[in-house]
């Protein structure tokens, strides 16, 4: 939760003409991870969330405790994704190819990366959408507790 805050004002500039809403559960468990590493996965799901939502829309940040892990999502009220499309996201290079996605630029690798960063914290990423009215981008990280194996 202290990332995401302290991320939070360089998030908002990042939206631009878009409103983030940012939403952290109150006193979440520490998780063991590498800061920078997960700070560039925040980053890459609002840039996304951003770049594919029209000027004025809102994107929402959460993050949650969801049993052992700490669940984060970025929500958007953009394009949609194809369901057919959904596991693609987050291979290198996968770009959507539909008119107005291609014209927002980027190089198809910020939800590649960002999938294996969280996969290597013992983490997992998926995507939920549901075309012209938006994605919700998640990711799990599991909590380390002390005295745990």
């Amino acid at each position: 939760s202290d990332l995401i805050e302290n991320l939070s004002q360089g998030l908002k500039e990042m939206v631009g003409n878009r409103q983030l809403e940012i939403a952290i559960e109150p006193n979440l468990p520490e998780i063991e991870a590498d800061a920078r590493h997960i700070s560039e996965v925040l980053t890459a799901l609002v840039s996304n969330a951003a770049t594919y939502s029209e000027e004025g829309s809102l994107v929402n940040l959460r993050a949650i405790r969801r049993g052992d892990s700490i669940l984060v999502s970025v929500t958007d009220q953009g394009l949609g994704i194809p369901r057919e499309h959904l596991e693609q996201v987050f291979h290198q290079f996968y770009r959507m190819e539909a008119g107005i996605a291609r014209r927002r630029g980027g190089t198809g690798l910020g939800l590649a990366i960002s999938k294996w960063i969280v996969e290597a914290h013992g983490g997992t990423v998926w995507a939920e959408s549901e075309l012209g009215k938006g994605s919700t981008f998640f990711f799990s990280l599991p909590i380390t507790l002390a005295g745990r194996a």
